[in-house]
């Protein structure tokens, strides 16, 4: 690879992980999150689908995305453009976090699952991609790596 090439992909990875990093910074779901929104209302169903819904994006999404996947020979590009706006959902958060004081708490919630739902969605829809990448980067014999 070229100089400029390392100088971009460092500035774009800063970038990324910044990103993220400030997105997640705000939130823990094991204890944040579950306090953000039992603040909003007094239903356990919705203190239980912090739990529930990345469990479901992580174990459905890869079943039916991975038939329209594996045959692909460019998943490098899909995959990236899957991976930001997966980080973005994460910093989309934290943003509508700060700026939702004045909103009803059915509204907050509403936004709040649906950006949540979208980011483990995504983050589902990236794991067959991303086995495909590794796979084509690590020669067949090498196959202890993801074991």
């Amino acid at each position: 690879m070229e100089d400029k090439t390392y100088k971009r992909n460092f500035v774009l990875n800063i970038f990324l992980e910044g990103m993220w990093g400030l997105g997640v910074g705000f939130v823990v779901t094991t204890t944040i999150l579950s306090v953000f929104v039992s603040r909003f209302t007094p239903s356990k169903i919705a203190v239980g689908l912090l739990f529930t819904i990345p469990v479901i994006g992580s174990s459905i999404m890869p079943v039916l995305t991975t038939y329209f996947t594996r045959k692909r020979r460019f998943i490098k590009w899909p995959m990236i453009c899957l991976h930001v706006v997966y980080v973005a959902t994460w910093l989309a958060i934290a943003v509508f976090t700060r700026f939702s004081a004045g909103m009803s708490p059915k509204t907050v919630l509403f936004v709040f699952f649906t950006i949540y739902g979208t980011g483990s969605i995504l983050g589902g829809m990236m794991a067959p991609m991303y086995f495909d990448y590794i796979g084509k980067i690590f020669p067949s014999g090498r196959g202890l790596f993801s074991a």
